[in-house]
């Protein structure tokens, strides 16, 4: 983005604006660029601290409990396997889609409209120097209409990929616990989980099935949320249980994990 920023700046005829719409423009390639590399710090700096609380954990340096622990009942020792299998929700990527194909059609209508409108009082009242401007200014229009989109459609992806790591598809057996990743399995037994923890506790909701967990062995992770976090109307993951034995038996592999690990929930979070 701030490459095309740049470009637009270097190609884009500055003169055709008036000396605001100049000190505007400059200042829009100028701040985004900072602000975009202003949140990829603030992403990597995140991201650090995590790794540096999970080697505190695995190094006994970081204990601290959270106020919720699962409750290790033995009785769900008898429940394996325990499976928690999410399918992809169609509806909201193709709701998506339409509104973004509609807001486009739209925008570029109303572009039209205006341009014809403009090209047709210029041709009668103005001069080939300003025709040529107006021209110039609706390709840098479209050309950041189409990056919008671009931009928008790229971010229904991401989103799509990132809800797939944080809502896998998550198997408890008598052996351990497994997760289908995209592309990825990871298996981690009973027996070599050294923490288990609490990720996130998301601020929109109480209840501890909406939160985010972890568990490590010191080499592989396994971590989830539960696909309906923050009871989003339209989820782009859904279980494949109904929704009260999905969550039904999500309380259970909490409950499994805690009495097969003996293991209390650490607080992992970043505060």
């Amino acid at each position: 983005m701030s490459i095309l920023l740049l470009l637009l700046m270097v190609s884009f005829n500055l003169q055709i604006l008036p000396e605001r719409g100049q000190i505007e423009f400059a200042f829009i390639v100028i701040v985004v660029p900072i602000l975009l590399i202003l949140s990829i710090v603030q992403a990597q700096r995140s991201y650090h601290q995590s790794v540096s609380r999970r080697r505190q954990i695995l190094s006994g340096e970081w204990q601290e409990r959270t106020q919720f622990q699962p409750a290790q009942n033995q009785d769900v020792l008898e429940s394996t396997p325990i499976w928690l299998g999410i399918r992809l929700n169609l509806a909201p990527i193709i709701l998506n889609f339409i509104l973004i194909l509609l807001c486009f059609g739209i925008i570029l209508l109303l572009l039209w409209s205006l341009y014809s409108t403009w090209a047709t009082f210029l041709n009668n009242y103005g001069n080939a120097a300003t025709a040529i401007a107006l021209d110039a200014w609706l390709r840098y229009v479209v050309l950041a209409i189409i990056l919008w989109v671009a931009w928008t459609a790229l971010g229904v992806f991401v989103n799509l990929r990132m809800r797939r790591w944080l809502c896998p598809e998550l198997e408890a057996t008598e052996e351990g616990l497994t997760a289908w990743y995209p592309g990825e399995k990871v298996i981690i037994p009973w027996g070599n989980v050294r923490y288990f923890a609490l990720v996130k506790q998301h601020k929109s909701s109480s209840d501890p099935n909406d939160w985010t967990y972890e568990i490590g062995d010191g080499e592989k992770s396994i971590r989830w949320q539960q696909p309906y976090m923050a009871k989003r109307m339209y989820p782009l993951y859904v279980s494949e249980l109904a929704r009260d034995q999905y969550e039904q038996e999500f309380a259970n592999l909490l409950s499994l994990i805690a009495a097969r690990t003996g293991r209390p929930l650490l607080d992992m979070r970043l505060k």
